[in-house]
């Protein structure tokens, strides 16, 4: 986002649950990339991963006259109501929107062009069993198991499914 936005302006983020795990990781990991670009803000709001409390708060943004640049949501369903919110009341600009877990909408979306990019969020169903086996049968297993993610945009949207 910095780069494609020069490394200057105003990110609008859309946060999950309050306390919630994935909320605080999906927050810090931006800020903590977001404090290389000194010209670069961010403005927090809660959305709760739901569309519509996502909604009700663009439209207070909206009534507020609050100015932002991109958009970077915990979650792509969020996202949903920022373009219908958007939409309603006539913001057509074309600014970034990023989000996270790669649903179909968020599919649609970038295919269409209205939405940058989504990242996917491995569920690591699979690396939790082989983990529970390895442990089973006696082996050692890593305190912390990774699992990558991936980053969605118009280049490979064809390529990867989305989780639902």
């Amino acid at each position: 986002m910095a780069q494609k936005m020069d490394e200057k302006g105003v990110v609008l983020m859309l946060q999950g649950v309050e306390g919630a795990t994935t909320t605080a990781q999906r927050r810090q990991g931006f800020e903590e990339v977001l404090a290389n670009y000194p010209q670069m803000s961010i403005i927090y709001k809660r959305g709760n991963f739901l569309r519509n409390d996502t909604m009700k708060v663009m439209e207070e943004l909206y009534n507020e006259g609050v100015h932002f640049d991109a958009i970077y949501s915990h979650s792509d369903s969020m996202l949903v109501g920022v373009r219908e919110v958007m939409a309603s009341v006539g913001d057509d600009r074309d600014i970034l929107t990023v989000g996270i877990d790669y649903i179909q909408s968020a599919k649609r979306a970038i295919k269409e062009g209205r939405q940058t990019a989504s990242f996917t969020y491995p569920t690591a169903a699979k690396e939790g069993v082989e983990a529970i086996v390895d442990m089973i049968e006696g082996k050692e297993v890593a305190k912390d198991i990774t699992i990558d993610s991936v980053m969605i945009t118009i280049e490979n949207v064809n390529e990867i499914e989305p989780i639902f």
